[in-house]
């Protein structure tokens, strides 16, 4: 991949001006969410194969040269990741604990396109399965953003989960409608989210995490545990739900506002 190409992809998905990239320029803007650089992510693997998790946090046009090797900006000590970034996940269970995970994305801010299977983005993102879900919807667009919001709220909960592949995270439909999570084809537990309109798509996800003894087929629903537990110790469910709906009444305050 030439540094000429790359330009031309951090000026297209970014919208400046290819003239003004240099190496101190910030990657903020369409680029600044993870959405825009998981965008920027597929074009590159669809152009080179390349891929690496520090595309992800890069600050500028100069530190991306670093880490693709590109150019006078590249360095001679920057490795590039093409494999998968992880062939097999197990998350690990330490200790009894709520984890909570919010987002919310505008329908424009993904690519439009006229062929789900073929487009880029979607096919390096999103499951055979997911994308077949999307398409019977009656807003496929819609239907890819929630799903998109929860496999980032997932993301958020779990920090694990930050440099797993994207399709490795799965959102499955129930015969009743009811979304949850598979991951590497593997299901696990947690509560799951999603709505969305014409305009934006929110996804929310809330689970709570066993001692490694208890975490087997029979391990008992989070319901059954924190009605079980002493009074005393439902304080942290309690202020975990609070921090939950303020996330969200903030997250809606602020579109209502914008």
């Amino acid at each position: 991949m030439t540094e000429e190409y790359l330009r031309e992809i951090v000026a297209k998905l970014g919208r400046i001006d290819p003239r003004l990239l240099n190496s101190t320029t910030q990657l903020t803007g369409p680029l600044g969410s993870s959405l825009g650089r998981a965008r920027l992510d597929a074009a590159l693997r669809a152009q080179s194969g390349v891929s690496s998790p520090a595309i992800y946090t890069v600050a500028t046009y100069g530190e991306l040269c670093k880490v693709l090797g590109i150019g006078s900006l590249s360095s001679a000590e920057t490795t590039i990741d093409s494999q998968p970034m992880i062939a097999h996940l197990t998350i690990p269970c330490s200790e009894r604990y709520i984890r909570i995970g919010v987002d919310m994305e505008s329908l424009e801010a993904l690519p439009t396109t006229l062929d789900y299977w073929e487009d880029e983005f979607y096919k390096r993102t999103f499951t055979l399965q997911e994308t077949a879900y999307a398409l019977l919807q009656s807003s496929p667009k819609a239907s890819f953003a929630a799903m998109w919001c929860a496999k980032e709220a997932l993301r958020k909960a779990h920090s694990e989960l930050a440099q797993v592949d994207w399709k490795m995270i799965e959102v499955i439909h129930a015969a009743d409608g009811k979304p949850s999570f598979v991951i590497d084809g593997d299901p696990i537990g947690g509560a799951l989210s999603m709505s969305h309109n014409d305009d934006i798509a929110f996804a929310a996800y809330v689970s709570l995490k066993l001692p490694q003894a208890q975490a087997h087929s029979d391990t008992p629903s989070l319901q059954s545990i924190v009605t079980s537990r002493a009074p005393g110790d439902r304080r942290p469910v309690v202020i975990a739900v609070f921090a939950l709906l303020f996330s969200i009444l903030a997250i809606l305050l602020a579109f209502l506002h914008r």
